[in-house]
């Protein structure tokens, strides 16, 4: 989205704020749904599904026909259900009633020139099928990371283990992106050897999402043997505090119930706190620096590998110290003391 034609940094707040987060809000009450209904398994199993297929069939079937898609290329009245762009062409229609409607060869472009206020909204409709990848992309991250992985973790591992191991976890999440950095910068140096005519970004998004692919499948194989092997070990061995407890079944709150839990816990609205505030932060440098990125170098394909291996790198170290020196000594309080200086002088 930031390379692409007739956008730049700046969607991204606006992706964020009016496409990211309203999508995440619909996921959040759709799992809410699937949770009372399926089983966490089987939950799992549904959500990589969806991921996966969508990834492969944007790499192999929507990228390849971009141009056929994208409003600066034919006609977007095929998907004229578009909200945004129905209001931007009725009122374009309204405000020249003497002039003919856009063709498809130039219907952004005169969007544009008409409403240059709406230069956000625009760029995004230009590159719509970018901006779906973008957000589930995002998603990617917060569901099966963030969800999906965790709520194995917390599964299969007790209070006192994840005092132990959650961190090298993190660690070893952290080290992934030599492998994904490596790949990034393997597929941009093989764009260079491609014969004439063919698209590198294509050859690139198509390796990659088929890496993609591979992974989730490793994935939700790792996560059957959990599932089927480990937790059922687990389960038959209880711990000392367990024995001669009967287990409790966890009761299924609906989606309001699950708010009004939250809002009653001053824990989980401060945690809710803390995630909503580095957020904030971490979106406001990712848009400076990818802004100050495309000025430099005039895009960010040729720097993505490098960079996220610096990333890994950095966070490697960062991880390492905050452990070893800064929690064991000032607690966690020094740790998010480091963070929000860290932030300042970036």
């Amino acid at each position: 989205m930031v390379t692409a034609p007739g956008s730049g940094a700046e969607i991204i707040p606006f992706l964020k704020t009016w496409i990211n987060l309203p999508s995440a809000i619909t996921f959040t009450i759709l799992f809410a749904k699937m949770s009372s209904v399926l089983s966490a398994e089987t939950c799992f199993y549904v959500i990589m599904t969806v991921f996966l297929v969508f990834f492969m069939t944007f790499a192999f079937v929507v990228y390849p026909n971009v141009g056929a898609l994208h409003p600066h290329g034919v006609c977007l009245y095929t998907v004229g259900s578009v909200s945004i762009y129905c209001a931007l062409l009725i009122r374009y229609t309204t405000t020249h009633p003497h002039t003919s409607p856009p063709t498809h060869t130039a219907l952004a472009d005169r969007l544009l020139a008409a409403y240059p206020r709406a230069a956000i909204p625009i760029a995004i409709l230009r590159n719509w099928t970018f901006a779906v990848f973008y957000v589930f992309a995002e998603l990617w991250g917060s569901v099966v990371t963030g969800l999906l992985y965790w709520g194995t973790a917390n599964t299969v591992c007790s209070v006192q283990e994840a005092q132990i191991f959650y961190p090298l976890f993190g660690l070893g999440a952290n080290v992934s992106l030599v492998v994904a950095g490596a790949a990034a910068s393997w597929f941009t140096a093989a764009r260079a050897s491609l014969p004439p005519g063919v698209d590198g970004w294509g050859y690139s998004l198509r390796g990659l999402m088929s890496m993609v692919a591979v992974a989730g499948v490793c994935v939700t194989g790792c996560y059957v043997y959990i599932m089927r092997v480990v937790k059922p070990g687990l389960d038959s061995q209880p711990s000392q505090k367990q024995q001669g407890k009967k287990k409790k079944n966890k009761a299924k709150m609906g989606v309001g119930e699950s708010f009004a839990f939250f809002a009653s816990s001053p824990y989980i609205r401060n945690l809710a706190l803390l995630v909503v505030s580095y957020g904030v932060s971490i979106n406001l440098v990712e848009v400076t620096w990818k802004a100050k990125l495309k000025t430099q170098v005039g895009g960010t394909e040729g720097v993505a590998g490098g960079y996220v291996v610096c990333v890994c790198v950095c966070m490697v170290c960062m991880v390492c110290m905050v452990c070893v020196c800064v929690y064991v000594v000032y607690g966690v309080y020094g740790v998010y003391v480091v963070y929000t200086a860290a932030c300042m002088y970036t």
